[in-house]
């Protein structure tokens, strides 16, 4: 399985923050699974924002995925993603700045699919200060070495401990920022997983319940995937938000926003039931009447 992060290297002792990789295990065999993680130390410092790549040679290791759940970035602007054949591209925020020797940013799974040495790396690193101008830190690099040997490794895939307990609570905030999504109100979310870690996370929008768009034949409720920041799909802000935080043993926990603003008036659902019962009971009133004067 999977190899959990347990260990640091050790980082060189000079001014300027670094990024740095954790592994448990240095010497792997083929077709072992290797859990590397990715973390910053921020040397004394307070930092504000982070991003930059990490490089690994794609023909000894096997890329397999990335997990961010419990990452001290709360504020993805590029969520950890394969941009290119052995490159991983990320840039986030930490809002009110953090200040560690090991802040966790995110973990890379990988295979072991041929012998050498695999040495990861790290580039176009830049790291802005929590000082009020957003001011560029120095960085060290501090690369991690691989030995990979002819030794055969079944393991499976990677299979969380036992973990019976979901992601922490969270909350969601509605934002809007002329830099992000042409200035359109986008989600924020972010909760930690302090066992397994967090998998990845749905989201649902949903009409108010005095909606005539919640009755079941007009509308369909469709949970989807997706990260923070997330784009909404209901600019108007009328809708419920919901979302589902997964951890890699199934468990979930669901945060939830009511709609800031209200329903319009003309899609009310008690209007709705008026225009729709009023026709109803005149005409009953009708048939009553006449059978009335019938008799």
């Amino acid at each position: 399985m999977f190899i959990l992060v347990v260990f640091s290297v050790s980082a060189l002792k000079v001014q300027g923050a670094e990024i740095y990789f954790g592994a448990n295990n240095k010497e792997l065999g083929l077709n072992e699974k290797l859990e590397i993680g990715v973390f910053l130390d921020t040397k004394g410092q307070s930092i504000n924002a982070i991003e930059g790549e990490i490089l690994f040679p794609s023909d000894l290791l096997d890329f397999k995925g990335i997990i961010n759940g419990g990452s001290v970035v709360s504020l993805w602007v590029k969520n950890p993603y394969l941009s290119s054949d052995g490159k991983v591209s990320f840039s986030g925020v930490t809002p009110g700045g953090v200040n560690t020797p090991k802040a966790y940013l995110f973990s890379l799974l990988f295979s072991a699919k041929k012998t050498g040495k695999a040495t990861l790396s790290t580039d176009n690193e830049k790291i802005l200060l929590n000082d009020g101008t957003g001011s560029k830190t120095s960085v060290t690099k501090a690369p991690l070495i691989l030995n990979i040997s002819e030794k055969k490794s079944e393991a499976p895939e990677f299979v969380p401990l036992y973990d019976n307990n979901p992601p922490d609570l969270f909350q969601l905030q509605v934002a809007k920022d002329e830099n992000l999504f042409s200035g359109k109100w986008f989600l924020v979310f972010n909760t930690q997983d302090k066992e397994s870690g967090v998998s990845y996370y749905e989201i649902l929008e949903k009409p108010q319940l005095n909606s005539i768009f919640s009755l079941p034949f007009l509308t369909k409720e469709q949970w989807v995937k997706g990260e923070s920041p997330y784009l909404l799909k209901d600019q108007t802000l009328r809708s419920v938000i919901l979302v589902k935080a997964f951890d890699r043993a199934g468990n979930t926990t669901i945060a939830s926003l009511t709609a800031q603003n209200k329903v319009r008036w003309y899609e009310s659902f008690w209007l709705f039931g008026i225009i729709i019962i009023t026709p109803i009971i005149a005409v009953v009133i009708f048939v009553l009447r006449k059978i009335s004067w019938k008799n």
